[in-house]
């Protein structure tokens, strides 16, 4: 995911990255950003506990479930 680039195709690359991001369900991203910033002020085994527990939030979620059920209806076809 992460590269170096050339300065030239630099905002190419960073409206790109944007636009993958957008993509995401915007739960994940929410929880993702809350999850990076704790990640540098917290104790480990907090900031573990707190992934655990918006792991499990995000296996629950309806964006979740729906990419499941389509890649299982994917390897069934």
């Amino acid at each position: 995911m992460l590269e170096v680039v050339q300065e030239d195709t630099l905002m190419y690359h960073a409206m790109d990255l944007a636009r993958d991001i957008a993509q995401k369900p915007p739960a994940a991203v929410r929880m993702t950003k809350q999850l990076l910033k704790m990640a540098a002020r917290s104790e480990l085994k907090d900031y573990l506990a707190t992934c655990a527990a918006m792991q499990a939030v995000a296996h629950e979620s309806t964006d979740h479930v729906a990419v499941l059920t389509a890649l299982i209806g994917a390897k069934r076809s």
